[in-house]
């Protein structure tokens, strides 16, 4: 009756009992999976969900991973340089142009 718990139950006695990583090279009956997760795409997530409820209640977008031309102009013509695609993009609209502040999220350990 027990049955469909196998799984569960295997991967618990390998943690209670210490194995794992040790012993990944090993072959054996024991079945096991990855679970991988991209930190550096869940923190940029992370960070977007944060600033965006912050300004939530002012009169600014959030944007997350949106291309703009508007950020990196040339010095000398005032013009557009290149396009770029900041992690979280904040724009107000305001009188004239609209105001822009790009934020690049990194996670380091």
């Amino acid at each position: 009756l027990n049955e469909h718990y196998g799984d569960p139950h295997a991967l618990a006695w390998l943690i209670l009992d210490g194995l794992g990583t040790r012993d990944v090279l090993v072959t054996g009956e024991t079945n096991c999976f990855a679970f991988l997760i991209d930190m550096n795409r869940l923190f940029e997530m992370f960070a977007f969900r944060l600033v965006d409820t912050l300004v939530a209640k002012a009169d600014v977008r959030v944007h997350y991973q949106r291309a703009d031309r508007s950020i990196i102009l040339n010095a000398s013509t005032g013009q557009p340089y290149a396009r770029v695609i900041p992690d979280i993009l904040l724009e107000r609209r305001s009188p004239g142009a609209p105001t822009r502040l790009a934020i690049d999220a990194k996670y380091k350990l």
